[in-house]
């Protein structure tokens, strides 16, 4: 990169201060504060650190557009939990979890290679009318219990 492209340090150290809510909002979920409440904090605290440059300062206007914006972005992750809080109750109550573990069980002839064939094609096919995190998630419901009833294990390697 040209030397002339390089932005002025002066001016990137004057911005890092906008970085401090992200370590406040990990500090305080780390100290047991609730997510909105942790939120609620970092987004007081960026308000605040944007008044210390007149370049990043927030009037009251910028901050009802700033949180329209937020609003605005959240319908769609929502709408995704909705359907998931929807699916997951259903799930739950018909026991489609526990028909799905059998049956992809049954057809994998209890191998583990096949188990996890089967349960990517379902991921296909939940895929294909669910946004990505919802069908995630479903598939996570539908497919963990089947492979945690083949044996393999449910926690991560460190």
């Amino acid at each position: 990169m040209p030397a002339e492209e390089l932005p002025n340090i002066r001016e990137l150290l004057g911005e890092i201060l906008l970085l401090l809510p992200i370590p406040i909002l990990i500090v305080l979920l780390v100290f047991d504060i609730t997510p909105f409440i942790a939120a609620f904090y970092s987004i007081g605290a960026t308000i605040l650190l944007s008044w210390c440059k007149k370049s990043t300062r927030m009037t009251p206007r910028k901050i009802i557009e700033a949180l329209v914006r937020g609003a605005n972005s959240s319908l769609s992750v929502g709408s995704t939990v909705g359907v998931v809080g929807i699916i997951v109750g259903v799930t739950n109550l018909t026991g489609l979890a526990n028909y799905f573990q059998q049956f992809v069980t049954f057809l994998s002839g209890g191998y583990l290679f096949f188990l996890l064939i089967l349960v990517i094609i379902a991921g296909l096919f939940i895929g294909m009318g669910l946004p990505t995190t919802a069908s995630y998630v479903v598939l996570v419901i539908l497919g963990v219990p089947a492979l945690i009833a083949m044996g393999s294990s449910p926690s991560l390697p460190i």
